[in-house]
């Protein structure tokens, strides 16, 4: 539970500065709520995955609210289209990994990394589908250990989800 109020807090100061910085194009404007308290509308896709979890959290318990944040959830898209998405303006924030960020900089999208949206459990955890990255073989193949790839003579297929993440390290 700690990890995610830590997580929240984050993604809370996070867009609480995305919603403030000065950018070059559109700027989020504070309008005035049902309350007449300024309102900062930042919008995002939708998840339909875990990574939903600290803007589900934070909006059901109030954070975003108190900080005069409202998330307003644009639809699910595809993982190829959610960094372009943040940077036409569609969706002011996201999440992405880093090297997506900096291909996209590369190609001169005004965007920013801007907080740490996932962290890596610690060495105690050893359950391996609890860790970030895990790894699926035949159970009867020849593959059983990292070792094996060098001994089976042939090359490996390997299937990523999506490009550009850490998979592809």
């Amino acid at each position: 539970m700690r990890k995610y109020v830590l997580l929240v807090v984050g993604v809370v100061a996070a867009l609480s500065a995305a919603s403030c910085q000065k950018r070059t194009g559109r700027v989020v404007k504070a309008e005035v709520g049902s309350g007449g308290k300024e309102v900062y509308k930042i919008k995002t896709w939708s998840r339909l995955d875990c990574s939903g979890t600290p803007y589900i959290v934070g909006v059901k318990r109030g954070f975003f609210e108190r900080e005069g944040v409202e998330i307003v959830f644009t639809g699910e898209i595809q993982g190829s289209q959610r960094v372009p998405s943040v940077a036409s303006g569609d969706n002011d924030v996201g999440d992405a990994h880093p090297n997506t960020i900096a291909i996209a900089r590369e190609g001169g999208a005004k965007i920013r990394g801007v907080a740490l949206g996932d962290a890596e459990p610690d060495d105690s955890i050893t359950d391996i589908h609890l860790q970030h990255m895990w790894w699926v073989s035949d159970k009867n193949g020849p593959l059983q250990k990292l070792e094996d790839v060098g001994t089976l003579g042939r090359p490996v297929k390997m299937q990523l989800i999506q490009r550009n993440t850490c998979t592809e390290f």
